[in-house]
């Protein structure tokens, strides 16, 4: 982990080489992504199973890749009545904010015999992917996917021993349960990606993949949208801080400590005017990290800290958020005061947090207005999830006698200027001759 200084003279090649992050992801996870989507193809469910073994470290037999019915129907006896009122307030919240996104058909009369609107249905048969213990996941993309109209969700989520058969968290197949949800496929990566897009023997193909994956996961999306729809390239947590004196070391530190916890591959920025400051952030992040006494949690922290940190030393707010806008990442953090008075320079991000008292970690849980993001700088040219990312949305126009025959002349005009000499026919097969 080191500063870069944003006017060095070799800070623009280092900083375009962290803005190429996508794309150098996709060249390093291609071919090995392409594999194993064919490999699916070819075995179907047999590849699930192996992929169990290898990734999981959980052997299963072919059943054992569905959960039983009972057990969605039956998951709120095994969770405390304290763990099911919090999903259950959780989901309520999402819902709340999600609601005021929806997107209604309408008609309107654009001028004399002039009809025009948009018209919009939802998608009939979404895959959710639920990355291990994520079952807020669930309730991010479930919760709109609800809203828009969609009937059929089917959900996806690696295997994991811990939990013992059906090697599910129990707090997301309650989560399962509240909204309906009737196949949850025991298989994670991109062979539960590939199940989804191509279809399983328990269920057909999906008209849509949503939610977060890891890094071969979002490859892999990526190679499957020629074959299904994709809501977006939602990867890893990929988050940037902007401070000034004003912030403090203390919260953004327990703040990247927990990031890191609950992401080892997440990639994290902090911008700031002051190197002695950056200096005591990482100090204070080096003595929270000896006071994790879990080896493996503390080891993958500082694997993260080594491999995903920047610090990024700039000349104040201005050219900090500038980078950021470059950067586009899916969190942008404003942790310092009055941060509302600079909120409107933020232009590109999955989702903007200001001052000192809104923590990125389980801030869903909290006020449950994040919701999925885009990564990995396509913050630049997507949007977080919302319920049109379930819904197909299409105009209808219609015109009468009178319309057509008063905008003739002008199409015709037009369509001549194009080189169509045909279209004239168009109207005089519907007009009466002058």
């Amino acid at each position: 982990m080191k500063v870069l200084h944003c006017h060095h003279q070799d800070f623009d090649t280092k900083w375009q080489k962290i803005l190429k992050r996508r794309e150098r992801l996709i060249d390093r996870f291609s071919e090995e992504v392409e594999e194993i989507i064919k490999n699916y193809r070819l075995h179907r469910e047999q590849a699930l199973i192996d992929l169990a073994k290898r990734y999981d470290g959980v052997e299963l037999n072919q059943e054992q890749l569905w959960v039983e019915p009972d057990q969605i129907k039956n998951s709120h006896k095994v969770l405390s009545p304290e763990i099911r009122l919090a999903v259950d307030h959780t989901i309520k919240r999402v819902e709340r904010f999600q609601t005021e996104m929806r997107r209604s058909s309408f008609q309107a009369q654009l001028e004399s015999g002039v009809y025009w609107g948009v018209e919009v249905k939802p998608l009939e048969r979404v895959g959710i992917y639920v990355p291990h213990s994520y079952f807020l996941t669930a309730i991010l993309c479930a919760v709109p996917a609800k809203l828009a109209g969609v009937k059929e969700i089917v959900l996806a989520t690696p295997p994991q021993k811990k939990f013992g058969a059906p090697f599910v968290d129990p707090a997301l197949l309650y989560v399962a349960k509240v909204f309906d949800v009737q196949h949850i496929l025991v298989s994670g990566g991109v062979g539960a990606l590939s199940a989804m897009a191509f279809g399983a023997e328990a269920f057909e193909p999906v008209q849509k993949i949503v939610g977060p994956t890891g890094k071969l996961g979002m490859v892999a999306k990526q190679k499957l949208s020629g074959y299904v729809g994709i809501d977006m390239f939602a990867g890893p947590t990929d988050i940037a801080f902007v401070g000034d004196k004003t912030s403090s070391k203390t919260s953004m530190a327990a703040d990247i400590i927990a990031l890191a916890d609950h992401n080892p591959e997440a990639e994290i920025f902090v911008f700031h005017e002051n190197e002695d400051w950056l200096q005591s952030l990482l100090e204070l992040m080096i003595n929270a990290l000896t006071e994790i006494k879990e080896a493996e949690t503390r080891e993958s922290i500082r694997q993260c800290f080594e491999d995903n940190m920047h610090f990024i030393l700039t000349k104040g707010h201005k050219e900090s958020i500038e980078r950021l806008n470059q950067l586009a990442p899916g969190i942008a953090i404003l942790s310092f005061q009055k941060a509302h008075e600079l909120k409107d320079r933020v232009k590109a991000c999955g989702c903007l947090l200001l001052g000192a008292f809104t923590p990125p970690v389980s801030l869903d849980l909290i006020g449950g207005g994040t919701g999925i993001v885009p990564t990995l700088g396509t913050a630049a040219f997507s949007s977080m999830s919302s319920p049109a990312a379930y819904q197909r949305i299409y105009s209808v126009v219609e015109l009468d006698q009178e319309a057509l025959a008063r905008l003739q002349r002008e199409s015709i005009e037009l369509s001549k200027t194009e080189g169509f000499m045909t279209h004239s026919r168009v109207f005089e097969s519907r007009l009466p001759k002058v």
